[in-house]
């Protein structure tokens, strides 16, 4: 148990991020400060970030933390450089960004409210610098996990807070935007998606464009739309371990073995390393 004079004891898991490195933005006080500490305390490697250098350094000695980072998030060059020291004293790689930083800014109604502070609110709250630092830091070691604090004003919004609930709002569009960069999983995770297979009919018209086809499958299936094999469309290769389950429509897949097999609806397929959807049957879409 950990227990701070004047709050609840809170229950500590020994050893739960031994080994792991995080990066902790508006971590001199509130939320920021507690959850260094409590990761500290459950052994990772804590780099505590933010713009108060005196609160800070009281918070950094409270909680153990390794490294601490006086540092503007809302001021581009300044997260980067950030994020480079704190990979120095991390060890080289970066497992976990918690972006606790942000600032409600003034209340009033919204046809009062002066456009430098509302740029300001957006500027510390969404401005995506410690993301972006972070998920290429991240990108190195092909692992990290991001959370993003937000707020129910960005969901309901609040009176008299138009830009802080805005901004809010704003951080919650942009994990899930983040979030939605690979559909491929981590190890360990999992994704689940919905894929509409059109009639081979509409790939063999003459109206179809291979390059739009091209430049939507990489929208809609970044991480994984890379791995096609121009040669060989629709085949690919990853680490993963799939589940296919066949809802509506009929497909024939080729195996292994070169066995084809028609695929009816609650068929399910199982496939790692290299494999490909097959050739859609009948008139209509198969999912």
């Amino acid at each position: 148990m950990v227990s701070v004079s004047g709050e609840a004891a809170v229950s500590v898991f020994s050893g739960r991020f031994e080994g792991r490195t995080a990066v902790v933005t508006g971590a001199a006080s509130g939320i920021g400060r507690d959850v260094a500490r409590r990761l500290s305390a459950e052994g990772a490697r804590v780099s505590m970030w933010d713009l108060n250098a005196g609160a800070l350094g009281a918070a950094a000695a409270e909680a153990g933390a390794l490294d601490t980072q006086s540092v503007d998030i809302a001021a581009e060059d300044a997260v980067d450089a950030a994020m480079q020291r704190s990979l120095e004293a991390l060890g080289g790689r970066l497992d976990i960004l918690v972006a606790s930083a942000g600032i409600t800014g003034p209340n009033g109604a919204l046809k009062d409210y002066a456009g430098n502070d509302w740029r300001k609110v957006f500027d510390v709250n969404v401005n995506g610098y410690c993301n972006r630092a972070a998920v290429r830091a991240m990108d190195r070691a092909d692992y990290g996990r991001i959370v993003n604090v937000a707020s129910v004003a960005g969901k309901e919004g609040n009176p008299n807070a138009s830009a802080y609930s805005a901004s809010k709002a704003a951080v919650i569009a942009l994990t899930k935007s983040l979030g939605k960069e690979s559909v491929l999983p981590d190890i360990g995770e999992t994704r689940l998606m919905m894929v509409t297979f059109p009639p081979d009919s509409v790939m063999m018209s003459s109206d179809f464009d291979p390059a739009a086809a091209g430049a939507e499958y990489m929208a809609r299936l970044p991480g994984l739309a890379e791995r096609f094999e121009p040669e060989s469309p629709g085949m690919h290769t990853t680490d993963t371990v799939d589940y296919g389950v066949l809802t509506e429509g009929e497909i024939s897949l080729e195996l292994d073995d070169g066995k084809v097999v028609a695929l009816k609806p609650g068929d399910v397929v199982c496939r790692t390393g290299r494999g490909m959807p097959g050739e859609t049957v009948g008139p209509g879409p198969q999912r």
